[in-house]
């Protein structure tokens, strides 16, 4: 009797422990902290005031300046295996039923899909829909679509600034290949006499495919939409390679809100 009172008190142990490692709390991905890297640009409000704008020293989820780090949809706080409109936060199942974010309505609510019935004319992601700002804290968050027309005006400063399309190498002088079997480049900003950035060709994710045209292309999202594109895509940051193996930083396009872009930090002082 004893020896069966004994079995089933170590069953009830043994039952009590599964339930707590059941109930134990799945841990938060630790995303690496940069530093803020002063590469001499200073930015003017429009009330006239200025202030300094500090690039980080790696994307968001990288833990070094040549790891590609996550992708993020535009407006979502987490990466995902999969990005598309079926799974995109901020649109019900369809790029024709945004429900947040925003600005045009193109014949009445084309592109709406909210509670209200016009569009909410929303332009710039809220702290909360800063995946810079809810993963780094602080004054971290992800730079406006002027603030990076600014930093397209530093690569082309070809007086105070070289830019070059860089080859990543390993400790041994060997090229670094990336999960799609693609040498790893990247665009070296470096302003004469002071710091250096490198912004890694990390490509983009649509649906299933993790990133396309890695190696060669390196796409950013911007914090704003532009009133020159529809609601479903925000200006994006392309950096490829220039003819003479400089680097090109090119705003004239968009991408599409669903897709996976990398993110890289701003820090304003």
């Amino acid at each position: 009797m004893k020896k069966a009172i004994s079995i089933i008190m170590v069953l009830c142990a043994l039952l009590a422990v599964s339930c707590n490692k059941e109930k134990k709390p799945k841990a938060k991905e630790k995303i690496p902290v940069p530093e803020a890297v002063d590469i001499g640009m200073v930015i003017t409000r429009s009330d006239g005031t200025k202030y300094t704008l500090k690039w980080a020293s790696f994307n968001l989820g990288a833990s070094n300046e040549f790891e590609y780090g996550n992708y993020y949809a535009w407006g979502e706080t987490e990466p995902k295996k999969e990005y598309s409109w079926a799974n995109y936060k901020y649109a019900n199942g369809d790029f024709s039923k945004l429900n947040k974010y925003c600005a045009t309505s193109n014949n009445g609510k084309q592109w709406w899909d909210g509670t209200d019935p016009y569009p909410d004319g929303e332009m710039k992601l809220l702290p909360t829909d800063d995946v810079a700002h809810v993963k780094l804290g602080g004054k971290w968050r992800m730079p406006t679509l002027e603030e990076c027309k600014a930093l397209q005006k530093l690569i082309e400063d070809t007086g105070n600034y070289t830019s070059t399309w860089e080859l990543v190498l390993d400790a041994d002088g060997n090229e670094v290949y990336d999960r799609n079997n693609k040498a790893q480049h990247g665009l070296r900003l470096t302003q004469k006499g002071g710091n250096s950035i490198f912004f890694p060709a990390a490509g983009y994710c649509s649906k299933s495919d993790i990133g396309l045209q890695s190696g060669y292309r390196g796409f950013y999202y911007t914090a704003t939409l532009d009133g020159s594109y529809y609601s479903y895509c925000v200006p994006k940051l392309l950096f490829l390679k220039g003819d003479d193996d400089s680097g090109v930083g090119n705003l004239l396009n968009a991408a599409d809100r669903c897709h996976g872009l990398s993110v890289r930090p701003v820090w304003e002082e």
